[in-house]
């Protein structure tokens, strides 16, 4: 784009100098054709056909002569040319003052009619070009959403027939004062004034009635030409308008480059301009009044703006951005509002979509107050120099629009147009849900909006925990309601006011018709989020909405969250090489701060105290810890760990039992398939390349006569292999293995270990160790197991669950506005992730993190761990059946006993079916799921900054894009069994099996021998951890395997998301499901040597906690 052509001497026009033939024209007198050729300012033709501005040839004809003419065109802008004096700022603050209390300048507003409209005002969203052609700004990124509001006005007249300039205000938020940003737009692209200094002439002018505006009027040829490029006389609508800033900001796009920008707002369907004025008009222009035929209501212009905008549903803008590229060699004149800039070379850009969606009532349209003060940093109106300069004009534009803004609307709406609606609110149950804020509703539906109400201003504590309160407002009828916004208006903190208000749902209930609406919240209102529009409780697909006013609401939500959830690092940081965060590169995408602190209220722990506490009081713990004797001591017998249990923790049957019968091979087998770890059991094809072994080693262990390959074949045979533990750092002074251990389904249908192999290498000097060897052997060797799978379980298990899950709810919240039915279905099972994640980042995988006091791969190899693993991770890993089918254990009659298998298959069968009714509710066939835009956006989002490639672009197996019915449900089945049931399994039965730490060392303190029969008691207990490692170690776990006081279970919903009946027919069903499966695993532990209970649904939680 180019720059103007601007020119410090005053505009000119070029004016012919007459031909021959015309008879009795005096020297120097313009003839007819003289006069007609003065056409206005440079680049003022109207962009429109068929109509025209003869203002300078009605100027030319009064004045005569062609030199008095030029004169008058040569000096208009004089006076904004001169330099300022060394009194000009006191003159400036001196004319400000006359200007605003100015009696002539009131004198130009005409009385206010009894019951008539002055403003028409309606609300709605303004959307940033996706695609800007204009310079990238940092107010103005691409796809941004605000909301807004446009008041429309005349400059004068309350009689909407009459000659007056019409205006535009648009505010860019929904508050009646303040926000980042007003313009205050009017038709017309020139000002009738390009100084303060004007406005004084233009207002004494027209205060003297019809001849003082006349006179005014021929005094300068732009004065004529600017009233009629403004004003408009019997306009069809005020949507047939195109609404100019005239005066140009300052505007500091990203680059950093100065520029100035002016603004225009235009029909978003091309609706021309109707009411300019006719050249007969234009004659006599002074003259505001309407004609006499019009017999239209004086503010027909507001209802039926009113009427268009109900009729249609919203009424659409186009808001345009013009701007010139300001150089060393620019004029003052590039910032006289009475000049318009070269359009071949200044474009038009279209820089937001506005979207009026629901209309004011009278009273609250004149509540709002704009003013071009409102406006972001970068971009800002010229500071002027003096009452002369160009840049002053601004100043008396505000003035200008303030003379209707400051009038007060006699309408009083009649009775019959107000309907009482009884508000009901529901405060959560939380720890600290209630507030003490003030909290206030606006109601929209298809008819227009309500007022801003406050709800329960003069009730004690209506916002109380667990309080629910109603009232009644009166206000006009919108029709039916679309949505409601609730904002709360925090006080002082430092007064003791609560301010963080957690809103469980508002009922609406109009008494005229009883009907009801239900707006599902469950969510916090903080200092930062003060404001939430909520949709009624059902829930739809976005291609489905019925309405613009709950699609663009839709997209504000999720606009909002996004900015709030921002992934720590994209593919485009990977592909610039800007990691924020290098120490967790090659990980699954997570939430930017690494402050628990600093989350977003709602991905926060339901009592922040508590969760503090807990965290707190494990550190003191550790930091407080005093054993009898040296902390790093050695205990001495077995025995000790046991009363090292009975001293500072709980004790239970369960853990009684594992005391009492860890050695033996069968309670081995039996942990490998229903311990804390019972995913990393495979079965065996053939022999691993690191496992030379003979047959005769294990021929005693084999009780069916048959040999190792036929055992093999017939699918006796499994495996424990760990060798992602090979490269992978240990802590100081700690040890483990990456051993294999091969088992083996005896004819009794146990599994038992028979072969074990403590280092990843095929060196057959390498010691294999099996049951026929020294009992102390067998037990160290297996031991070297037990902590091996420690590290895997706590790392690659549960970290890596947890963080693989992360991504999912960063999406969901990215992409998916609550009104969603994904976003209703998943988000109780994935609300706490992200706070898991966060704790666990900054207590367990920091340096000098819980961590480092007893893990071997601490210090360092535990994120190592974590990043081999995820170069493994594929999607398809959550999905149990394929798990199962690819570890090679789904056969229950190959591998009997196996409780976690059969539960979890029983489990995922239940969430499958929920699943597939909830996806068929609300996607009726699989071009529905294609059509769902935040479905989409939320699979790529995924795709591509949850699950990232890193180097090598490795595809971790999620779907870009999911087409199907059948590929969704998978999808949801994976997620909520995986948050639920895989949790449960992994999770709570820690303590039950690690609070005898010899069963499950997290660690060894001396390097297992490498030949047999060098091992004894002695070198057993020196390579057990000590008091302290075991203390930390039984301290985590125990903190781990709690479970927290408020837990929801599964199939249970206490947050009403959804409120449809159908829905909760499906869950009704799920929790019948659930029933059964618990009433089959109750008699299966029966007769269970060992129940297992740690999929019973009714002690699984819904999700991550």
């Amino acid at each position: 784009m180019g720059d103007s052509d601007a020119d410090e001497s005053p505009t000119t026009v070029a004016v012919s100098e007459g031909e021959g033939g015309q008879e009795d024209q005096s020297p120097g007198e313009m003839s007819q054709q003289e006069q007609l050729s003065c056409e206005g300012p440079p680049f003022g033709e109207y962009p429109g056909e068929g109509w025209k501005n003869v203002a300078y040839s009605i100027v030319g004809t009064e004045v005569r002569t062609k030199t008095e003419f030029e004169k008058r065109l040569n000096k208009q802008f004089q006076s904004a040319l001169a330099e300022p004096g060394f009194f000009s700022g006191i003159r400036h603050s001196w004319k400000d003052t006359k200007l605003n209390n100015l009696f002539g300048l009131r004198s130009l507003k005409t009385p206010k009619a009894d019951n008539s409209l002055w403003s028409v005002a309606a609300s709605g969203f303004a959307v940033i070009n996706q695609n800007p052609a204009f310079p990238n700004h940092s107010f103005f990124p691409a796809g941004k959403i605000f909301q807004c509001r446009l008041r429309h006005s005349n400059q004068f007249s309350n009689d909407d027939a009459s000659s007056d300039v019409r205006y535009a205000a648009l505010k860019l938020c929904d508050d009646d004062e303040g926000g980042p940003f007003d313009l205050i737009m009017s038709t017309g692209r020139v000002a009738p004034f390009f100084n303060l200094s004007g406005l004084e002439r233009f207002a004494e002018a027209a205060s003297r009635g019809e001849e003082g505006k006349r006179k005014w009027l021929f005094e300068s040829p732009i004065n004529y030409w600017a009233c009629v490029d403004g004003e408009r006389k019997s306009p069809t609508s005020y949507y047939a308008q195109h609404y100019y800033s005239k005066a140009g900001y300052n505007f500091l796009a990203n680059d950093g480059r100065y520029r100035l920008a002016k603004f225009r707002l235009i029909p978003a369907d091309g609706t021309g301009e109707s009411g300019l004025l006719s050249e007969e008009q234009q004659k006599e222009i002074w003259l505001r009044k309407r004609d006499q035929e019009d017999k239209r209501l004086l503010d027909y212009l507001k209802h039926e703006y009113v009427e268009r905008l109900r009729h249609h549903g919203t009424i659409q803008w186009k808001l345009q951005i013009q701007y010139h590229e300001v150089k060393d060699y620019d004029f003052s004149s590039i910032y006289n509002v009475c000049e318009l800039w070269n359009v071949d070379t200044h474009d038009w850009l279209d820089l937001a979509d506005v979207t009026l969606t629901a209309d004011f009532d009278p009273v609250s349209a004149e509540q709002i107050r704009f003013d071009l003060a409102n406006h972001p940093t970068n971009i800002n109106l010229p500071e002027p120099k003096s009452i002369d300069d160009f840049k002053s004009a601004w100043e008396g534009l505000m003035m200008m629009y303030n003379l209707q803004q400051k009038e007060k609307s006699t309408v009083q709406l009649e009775e019959k147009e107000f309907v009482h609606y009884v508000v009901t609110t529901e405060t959560g149950k939380l720890p600290d849900a209630g507030t003490n804020s003030s909290v206030f509703l606006t109601i929209t539906g298809t008819k227009g909006r309500t007022g801003s109400h406050e709800l329960n201003k003069y009730v004690k504590n209506p916002f109380a925990i667990g309080k629910v309160d109603a009232m009644a407002i009166k206000d006009r009828h919108v029709g039916k309601i679309l949505t409601i916004q609730i904002t709360v208006i925090n006080h002082d903190t430092q007064l003791g006011f609560k301010t963080d208000w957690f809103l469980n749902r508002v009922v609406i209930t109009r008494l005229d018709s009883s009907d009801t609406y239900v707006f599902p919240c469950y969510r916090w209102f903080t200092l930062k989020n003060s404001r939430a529009i909520l949709a009624c409780g059902k829930a739809t697909l976005p291609h489905m909405e019925e309405t613009r006013h709950i699609s663009l609401a839709r997209q504000l939500e999720v606009q909002c969250r996004r900015q709030a959830y921002e992934w720590a690092c994209t593919k485009v940081d990977i592909d610039i090489d800007q990691i924020p965060d290098p120490k967790f590169i090659n990980l699954p995408g997570r939430i930017r701060t690494e402050d628990y602190k600093l989350l977003p209220r709602d991905a926060q722990f339901p009592s922040e105290r508590g969760f503090q506490q807990l965290v707190q009081t494990l550190k003191s713990s550790f930091a407080n810890f005093r054993p009898v004797g040296p902390p790093w001591e050695t205990l001495k017998t077995i025995d000790d760990f046991k009363q090292l249990i009975t001293g500072m923790f709980e004790t239970n049957d369960f853990i009684n039992y594992v005391i009492q019968n860890w050695e033996d091979d069968e309670e081995f087998g039996r942990q490998c398939l229903n311990g804390p770890n019972p995913t990393q059991i495979r079965r065996v094809e053939s022999l691993p390349y690191n496992f030379p072994i003979t047959e005769d080693m294990i021929v005693a262990s084999l009780d069916r006569g048959l040999s190792l390959s036929e055992e093999i074949k017939a699918g006796h045979v499994y495996v424990l292999s760990y060798h992602e533990l090979a490269e992978i750092s240990r802590h100081v002074d700690c040890y483990v293995t990456e051993p294999t251990c091969l088992l083996y389904v005896n004819s009794a249908g146990n599994l038992v270990p028979i072969a074990i192999r403590l280092y990843d290498t095929p060196d057959v000097t390498e010691a294999t160790w099996t049951p026929r060897d020294r009992g102390l052997d067998w037990l160290h060797a297996k031991m070297c197991v037990r902590v091996a799978d420690y590290q895997l379980h706590q790392i690659t298990g549960r970290i890596m669950t947890n963080m693989i899950l992360e991504p999912v709810a960063m999406a969901l919240l990215r992409n998916f506005s609550s009104a969603h039915p994904l976003y209703k279905l998943m988000m109780p099972h994935l609300r706490y992730v992200i706070a898991v994640n966060t704790v666990t980042r900054a207590n367990a995988l920091q340096q000098s993190g819980i961590y480092d006091e007893f893990l071997a791969i601490a210090g360092g190899g535990h994120v190592e761990l974590l990043k081999k693993a995820y170069r493994k991770f594929t999607f398809k890993i959550l999905n149990l059946p394929v798990d199962l089918d690819t570890r090679g254990v789904a056969d229950n009659d190959a591998l009997p006993n196996y409780y976690y298998r059969d539960d979890s298959l029983m489990l995922w069968k239940a969430v499958s079916d929920f699943a597939d009714k909830m996806v068929h509710l609300y996607y009726s066939t699989d071009q529905d799921v294609q059509d769902d835009q935040e479905l989409l956006d939320w699979t790529r989002d995924l795709h591509t900054n949850g699950y990232i490639g890193w180097a090598g672009n490795i595809d971790h197996g999620f779907p870009a894009k999911i087409t199907t019915h059948g590929d969704l449900i998978e999808v949801v089945t994976c997620i909520i069994f995986t948050a639920s049931c895989q949790q449960a399994a992994i999770t709570y039965g820690q303590y039950d099996y690690g609070a005898f730490v010899p069963n499950m060392p997290p660690t060894m303190n001396q390097e297992p021998p490498r030949e047999k029969g060098r091992t004894t008691m002695q070198s057993v207990m020196a390579s057990l951890p000590t008091k302290k490692q075991a203390w930390h170690a039984m301290a985590t776990v125990f903190m781990i395997s709690s479970r927290s006081g408020n837990e929801v279970v599964l199939g249970n919903y206490p947050d009403r998301h959804f409120t449809e009946c159908e829905v909760d027919e499906i869950v009704n069903t799920f929790q019948q499901q659930l029933k059964n499966i618990s009433e089959s695993i109750h008699e299966r532990n029966k007769l269970a040597k060992v129940p297992y209970e740690y999929l019973l649904p009714e002690r699984l939680p819904n999700g991550v906690a």
